[in-house]
């Protein structure tokens, strides 16, 4: 059983723990580092880039699947529902905004 009154380790991990896996090609590492930029940038500007906050959340999980080929029918699924929910948001953002103007 669990003693959920000890103290929470804080001891650093070992050297081979910290090895983190990352089965990206170097064209979707530099994409992601470039999605970044894109969507910092337009924070700044005050707008909203959903789609691209969505890739990025998708390359990163990337980063853990060493053989797409066996799920590459699920991924595409899942891109797909990741793309729906950006749409999503920027319609509710979109129409949010659009609200204020009519009043």
């Amino acid at each position: 059983m669990e003693d959920y009154n000890s103290k929470p380790n804080t001891e650093r991990p070992h050297a081979e723990e910290k090895i983190r896996r990352n089965f990206l090609t170097k064209d979707e590492n530099d994409r992601i580092k470039n999605l970044w930029k894109i969507v910092g940038k337009k924070e700044t500007e005050g707008q909203h880039d959903a789609k691209s906050f969505f890739e990025i959340v998708y390359l990163g999980f990337l980063k853990e699947i060493e053989d797409r080929k066996i799920v590459e029918e699920d991924l595409k699924d899942l891109q797909k529902q990741l793309n729906e929910c950006a749409d999503n948001m920027m319609s509710i953002l979109k129409k949010e905004k659009s609200s204020h103007s009519s009043t």
